[in-house]
């Protein structure tokens, strides 16, 4: 399996020192340079470090990925959709707007969520971590689907 991540799940996943988790759920976890000029020096130096494969955006992408772009979505956030379509991989992102445009495009699309119960699966982390996460994103204000946190609570039964 091929993943393609955003930005809006990098920041989400680092938010709970977690980057390392998503590279051991694929084959490969294609980021963009572009990605990662988004995410700073310090940060994309940790993504890379953990196993992202970077991607670096020729010239002959920017004209098709705008094709894509509406209202609500960056040219990054078009950058990463048309890769993912392309490469017929799963985009993992976090964004509203680039996951609903992802879903019109036949692209299957997940978020920091979908991570981390592939992580509680495949045993990578404890339900109790898990549980810890859930409590940060939403105490440092990420912007993930409040009935998705909790179902999840509710199943892991969280404090």
């Amino acid at each position: 399996m091929i993943l393609v991540v955003d930005t809006s799940t990098l920041l989400d996943l680092e938010s709970v020192n977690s980057l390392p988790l998503l590279p051991k759920l694929a084959r490969s976890v294609h980021v963009l340079d572009v990605v990662l000029n988004e995410c700073g020096a310090e940060l994309a130096e940790k993504i890379l470090a953990a196993d992202y494969w970077k991607i670096t955006v020729p010239q002959s992408w920017v004209l098709p990925a705008l094709r894509l772009k509406t209202a609500g979505l960056s040219s990054t956030d078009a950058l990463v959709l048309y890769t993912a379509k392309e490469n017929k991989a799963i985009l993992v992102a976090s964004d509203g707007p680039l996951r609903k445009q992802a879903a019109r495009h036949g692209v299957e699309v997940h978020g920091a969520i979908w991570v981390a119960e592939r992580a509680l699966d495949k045993g990578l982390i404890e339900p109790n971590e898990l549980c810890a996460w859930l409590d940060d994103w939403l105490a440092s204000g990420r912007r993930l689907p409040q009935d998705e946190i909790d179902r999840l609570r509710k199943v892991l039964a969280c404090r």
